[in-house]
């Protein structure tokens, strides 16, 4: 990193540290200038994603001087934070809801679009019936519901 753009991430970080009053305004050049050595002599590495995981942070570290910022940067490296997925059970979708909205092109389609065996046996009586009221035989409602209806 060049010098200009060591200056201007240090300062970034005291303008932060000084909007979460970790540190005062009368001691803001003080800490940059630390921070500026400590950039070009002891972690020419930084880079601005390590910049930014430090700037997420600075709300969380103590106001007690500057060893814990500087902690704080020596300890970052390049690596992504993974988070832990929450498991998440997914819903089924209500089908009884679908159903009942549906036009009759959709209805006559209903179970290519769905399995059979995740629709409630409610919904599958309403569509049994729905069925034999525009005529289909028993054997074509079957092969469409499956057994048992």
């Amino acid at each position: 990193m060049t010098e200009d753009e060591v200056n201007t991430l240090a300062n970034e970080l005291v303008e932060e540290l000084i909007v979460f009053n970790k540190i005062k305004m009368n001691v803001k050049n003080i800490w940059a200038t630390k921070l500026i050595d400590f950039f070009l002599s002891e972690k020419q590495d930084y880079n601005l994603f390590q910049h930014s995981k430090v700037m997420k942070s600075i709300p969380k570290i103590p106001a007690d001087g500057i060893q814990a910022l500087l902690e704080l940067i020596k300890q970052q490296n390049n690596q992504m934070e993974t988070k832990l997925i929450s498991n998440t059970t997914h819903s089924k979708p209500n089908y009884s809801k679908i159903w009942d909205k549906s036009d009759e092109k959709a209805k006559a389609c209903f179970y290519d679009t769905f399995d059979p065996q995740d629709v409630s046996p409610a919904t599958k009586w309403f569509s049994r019936e729905y069925f034999r009221e525009i005529g289909w035989t028993e054997k074509q409602i079957t092969r469409t519901l499956g057994l048992p209806w």
